[in-house]
């Protein structure tokens, strides 16, 4: 039988046809096995540091009698520095005091000569009659200062019977808050080491550094009759801190 020529092209494209169709189904792909990297792990950083302070007890003073120094030592024991360092000093285990509270008397008579603070990196730095002139800026604005004026003051600055404390950040008032004197509290930290007002350039406290702080006390000449055979107890509490934000 004799076909022409147009079905013979026609049969052979059905034969090509057939044999892409049965090549598209034996093509095969390479690719590589599976591989995969060792664990990534991160850990946080801990702020840590021990304090190492009293207890001391002076027994039997006398109006104008010096008092061997208050030393208390913070080593930073974490993985990081520890940026500030804030403290409050708190008399009579924070009972509510007036003027007429005998603990609000007693640290009126105590007379802070000296107060220093040892920044690791930075030195010795008197917080009295030094740089930072402390006295001048809380209380009455005078010396000397008293263990009454440094347990009010705060780092951020309230009004405490008439007299303006200094304001060196945004005042951030809390409402509804009082301190033991009865006034109103803006922070719980009377003081803030490592930035601010205190003006000490770097960390407070380095990773593995030793912070101290440094109290000299007298007994005022002027303590009158009414404090004899009492007593007062105070304490510092201390925090430190990445931020300013965290300020208690």
């Amino acid at each position: 039988m004799r076909m022409d020529k147009g079905a013979i092209l026609a049969s052979m494209a059905v034969i090509a046809l057939a044999s892409v169709l049965v090549g598209a189904g034996t093509m095969a792909w390479f690719s590589t096995g599976v591989k995969t990297t060792g664990k990534f792990t991160m850990n946080a950083a801990t702020m840590k540091m021990e304090l190492t302070a009293g207890p001391y007890t002076f027994d039997k003073l006398i109006p104008g009698q010096k008092l061997p120094d208050i030393t208390i030592s913070i080593t930073n024991t974490g993985d990081m520095d520890i940026l500030y360092l804030c403290g409050s000093m708190v008399l009579a285990d924070g009972a509510s005091l007036t003027s007429s509270s005998i603990a609000w008397k007693f640290a009126d008579k105590i007379e802070v000569l000296e107060w220093w603070e040892y920044i690791p990196g930075s030195g010795w730095t008197n917080n009295v009659g030094g740089a930072q002139e402390y006295e001048t800026l809380v209380g009455d604005g005078k010396t000397p200062l008293t263990l009454l004026e440094v347990a009010q003051s705060y780092a951020l600055g309230r009004t405490f019977e008439g007299v303006n404390y200094p304001e060196p950040w945004p005042k951030d008032n809390v409402p509804g808050k009082n301190d033991q004197f009865g006034a109103s509290k803006l922070y719980a930290s009377d003081w803030i080491s490592g930035g601010g007002y205190d003006q000490t350039p770097g960390p407070a406290i380095i990773k593995d550094g030793v912070y101290q702080m440094v109290f000299r006390l007298q007994f005022s000449t002027d303590a009158g009759d009414d404090l004899q055979g009492t007593s007062l107890s105070f304490k510092i509490t201390f925090q430190g801190l990445q931020d300013l934000s965290q300020r208690p």
